[in-house]
């Protein structure tokens, strides 16, 4: 009798573990109602499989403002044309809102005008740096202290227009920061090979915060051209930048 009554306490506490774990709160990444990174014990990875039908509650931000809290449910597509996880029911109009389930830290940014003198000085002098003819413009960025030092660093999109000739034109991320007391300007993304086919290349930033809880600073970022999308996910501490992780979609 008792040996019965053990046994169906490991049982009732074996299904209680499975139940509370099942439970958890996934922490995830998404762009617009696209899902781009899981955060799991042994790091972030690329959203999976197994993240269908868990349910989240979401907060959200447009780069200098809260857009709104919400519940979703994440939902895999095995497609086609192409696998993917996404929001269930929810289709983002705006594509550069991110959202991040949990307790997300979302640290304060500026935003940057490509019609700010400093920072058209800043866009033509990277082009000339990079051997290009074209004067290129910065299409999006922003300030924010993404390593949490007190300190801003700078997150910029530089690319010339669609208009200009293949040879010249370029689409970059481009982050800069202060080392030393010195202005360093790091390269993250670069492209002016447009190849056959496809078109020129553009990117978006998109925020930078804690979204996982563990005391450190992400941000996010998509480059991307006609035919497809990356979107990467990175830190930046001590002057260096760690690459996490990587979701993406097309050819």
């Amino acid at each position: 009798m008792l040996d019965q009554q053990g046994d169906n306490l490991i049982l009732a506490t074996t299904l209680a573990i499975a139940m509370k774990s099942m439970m958890v709160e996934p922490t995830i990444v998404v762009v617009g109602d696209t899902v781009v990174a899981e955060k799991t014990s042994k790091g972030w990875r690329n959203p999976a499989k197994s993240l269908n039908g868990k349910k989240v509650s979401l907060k959200s931000w447009k780069l200098d403002s809260t857009v709104a809290d919400y519940e979703g449910e994440v939902e895999y597509d095995e497609g086609p044309p192409m696998e993917s996880v996404h929001l269930k029911g929810i289709e983002m109009a705006d594509k550069d809102v991110l959202s991040v389930s949990g307790k997300p830290m979302f640290a304060p940014v500026t935003r940057i005008s490509g019609s700010n003198p400093e920072y058209k000085k800043i866009a033509a002098e990277y082009g000339k740096s990079r051997g290009r003819k074209a004067l290129p413009s910065v299409t999006s960025g922003f300030q924010a202290d993404l390593d949490g030092d007190g300190r801003k660093e700078v997150l910029l999109v530089i690319a010339t227009g669609e208009d200009v000739k293949k040879e010249n034109g370029f689409c970059a991320i481009v982050l800069r920061y202060v080392s030393g007391g010195k202005v360093v300007t790091k390269t993250l993304e670069f492209n002016g090979r447009y190849g056959y086919m496809r078109g020129p290349y553009s990117g978006r930033v998109y925020g930078v915060g804690d979204f996982d809880g563990d005391g450190t600073r992400e941000f996010i970022y998509t480059f991307e051209d006609p035919w497809g999308t990356e979107t990467k996910l990175k830190q930046f501490k001590n002057g260096q930048v760690k690459h996490l992780c990587t979701t993406a979609f097309g050819e």
